[in-house]
């Protein structure tokens, strides 16, 4: 599907670009990286626990079983 989009080189060439655009980046920006990150940590955890709550903790649980040893 992607293969449509984009060439095999181009892709290989934005790879090579962002391994080294990225960590520089980072270095400039690292608390204000670090800062919205945690934010989205926090948001990914609540709508998680809510998501839990909502549906994941009403799902039945198979019963747990035995391996028969030989």
């Amino acid at each position: 599907m992607i293969g449509s989009w984009f060439s095999f080189l181009t892709l290989v060439y934005i790879v090579a670009v962002l391994l080294f655009s990225v960590p520089k980046a980072y270095e400039l920006y690292e608390s204000d990286v670090d800062r919205v990150a945690l934010i989205a940590m926090e948001q990914t955890k609540k709508y998680y626990e809510m998501a839990d709550k909502a549906v994941l903790s009403k799902m039945p649980k198979a019963p747990i079983r035995e391996k028969k040893s030989q």
